[in-house]
């Protein structure tokens, strides 16, 4: 039986680089450090996802709605059903030291945010 809407799910995924092979990220540990992704700051676990609710890629999202529990797949992500095509127009250069400054900032706001959230 295939996922519908709504389905909560629980996922493992390694993402890649299509024309390279090279993985960028992944829930599954042994294959961050195979690929010398890992972080010991994170948790490697499946990720929590509500089929069919837009929590992730489009592409990704359409093919979960055609997965059923135990599956494994090969997902090509597109341009248009992902973050879209490259345009040069849209990206802005910083000198590291501001974009440190900018992360910083960044970084207490999303503390913030947390430490405030009312469960």
């Amino acid at each position: 039986m295939t996922f519908s809407k709504g389905s909560l799910i629980l996922v493992d995924y390694v993402a890649k680089v299509k024309d390279t092979g090279e993985v960028f990220e992944t829930t599954i540990e042994e294959e961050a450090k195979k690929h010398s992704l890992h972080d010991p700051n994170i948790k490697y676990q499946p990720k929590l996802i509500s089929v069919g609710e837009s929590w992730i890629l489009k592409a990704v999202d359409e093919a979960l709605e055609k997965t059923s529990v135990g599956d494994k797949k090969t997902i090509e992500v597109t341009p248009a059903k992902g973050f879209g095509e490259r345009d040069q127009g849209k990206l802005e250069r910083f000198r590291y030291a501001s974009l440190a400054k900018m992360l910083k900032r960044f970084q207490l706001v999303i503390q913030l945010r947390l430490m405030t959230k009312k469960v």
